[in-house]
């Protein structure tokens, strides 16, 4: 059935799967990115530090959003360390997201493409009165559509998903941060 679609689309269909396959690898990859970032996530570590506790010295985390606030700590005479590591960990939060947004765009323009094409090779057949040469063709040829349109959906909903999550991170870090502030400065007047 697969392999019935892909053939009645034509040629056409090849550049898409491409596409599809280079969106599937790149949502995997920020998918992965965001299940490490939960996997090493240190909720007591992050709540201590907010609330001013004194880490240890030499203590080390995996948690990135952690080694920001304790980047802080370490540093008060110097914010821009913390600063500077969050700035990076947004960065890398948002990775390869142009690519999905490319990826989404590719994937709809050549379907609708590969359509306008295939209408154009079935209604040669116009002059020979062929209808059901012509309607054969513009089933396959709307096959790009569907596919091309697959592919948008899919990785534009990535897009967005993978944005509002690397938002809500910066969010929390600046939330985070400015608590760790507050509590430093309370811990330096008394």
């Amino acid at each position: 059935m697969i392999y019935e679609f892909i053939k009645q689309g034509g040629l056409w269909m090849i550049p898409i799967l491409v596409i599809s396959v280079i969106g599937v690898a790149f949502i995997l990859e920020r998918g992965w990115y965001w299940v490490q970032l939960w996997l090493r996530a240190d909720h007591r570590l992050r709540r201590r530090l907010i609330q001013g506790d004194r880490p240890a010295p030499g203590l080390r985390t995996r948690d990135p959003h952690a080694s920001v606030l304790l980047e802080l700590v370490r540093n008060r005479e110097d914010e821009d360390v913390a600063l500077d590591r969050a700035r990076s960990l947004l960065r890398e939060s948002r990775e390869h997201l142009k690519v999905l947004a490319i990826v989404a765009a590719l994937g709809s323009a050549m379907g609708l493409f590969g359509t306008v094409m295939g209408m154009r090779e079935s209604f040669r057949g116009v002059g020979l009165s062929d209808s059901s040469g012509i309607l054969e063709g513009l089933y396959g040829a709307l096959n790009t559509t569907v596919l091309g349109l697959f592919v948008y959906v899919t990785c534009y909903t990535a897009h967005a998903f993978f944005a509002q999550q690397s938002a809500n991170l910066g969010q929390d870090l600046e939330e985070d941060l400015n608590q760790m502030r507050r509590a430093l400065t309370r811990g330096a007047r008394t």
